[in-house]
């Protein structure tokens, strides 16, 4: 409890005697509100103050009603993932359920290998699992467009992005979730994630007789 305090309190301390202080009048300017206060603090607010807070509260308890989709996760299946879109999120499917079908079954096998590719480096199984993880959620999130689109992205990561097989199946999943795209469409994104198979089991082949070496 000793250190705890102590790795709480030093920084402050530290921070309070030998931070500069150099005070001016932008920044004794107020910075949250944006004005200047126009009465004394202790005002009384409007009863409507209160109701949007208490609507923020309710919003957020409703997270709640998630944690049993995310606990079963693995027990739902995709049965059970295209009923949480459809009824918890709303979002229909506008193109092909057997299209997302192929396309999903594609990507689990391109990550299936890619972690075998990883273990390939490691030698104990957590290791490789939380190596998998963290190889894969940063250019999932970063690179395959869930935050921008691939073709907007800068050379390096267009090259992580086009490389990595998350950004293919986040182009099919859009694609029949939302335009409407079937087989012919999103033949483009299968021999992708098809190559990409190919490629890390090859590497992952190798490197295990490497590694058995």
């Amino acid at each position: 409890m000793a250190v705890g305090i102590g790795f709480g309190l030093i920084p402050v301390a530290a921070g309070f005697l030998l931070g500069p202080r150099k005070p001016d009048s932008e920044k004794l300017s107020p910075y949250e509100c944006g004005f200047e206060a126009f009465d004394d603090s202790r005002m009384k607010f409007d009863v409507r103050y209160y109701l949007v807070a208490i609507l923020f509260i309710i919003f957020d308890l409703e997270i709640a009603f998630l944690l049993p989709w995310a606990v079963s996760l693995d027990t739902v299946g995709k049965f059970g993932l295209l009923a949480m879109a459809l009824f918890l999120f709303r979002v229909p499917v506008e193109g092909s359920v057997a299209a997302l079908t192929v396309g999903a079954l594609l990507y689990v096998v391109a990550s299936t290998g890619f972690g075998l590719l990883v273990s390939s480096f490691v030698k104990t199984q957590i290791a490789a699992i939380f190596a998998a993880a963290i190889l894969s959620i940063m250019p999932t999130i970063n690179f395959s467009g869930f935050l921008s689109p691939v073709s907007a992205l800068e050379a390096g990561g267009k090259l992580i992005g086009y490389g990595f097989p998350a950004g293919y199946f986040q182009q099919i999943s859009v694609g029949t979730f939302t335009k409407a795209l079937g087989f012919t469409d999103l033949l483009g994104s299968y021999l992708a994630l098809a190559l990409c198979i190919v490629v890390i089991l090859a590497l992952s082949l190798a490197l295990l007789r490497l590694q058995e070496r």
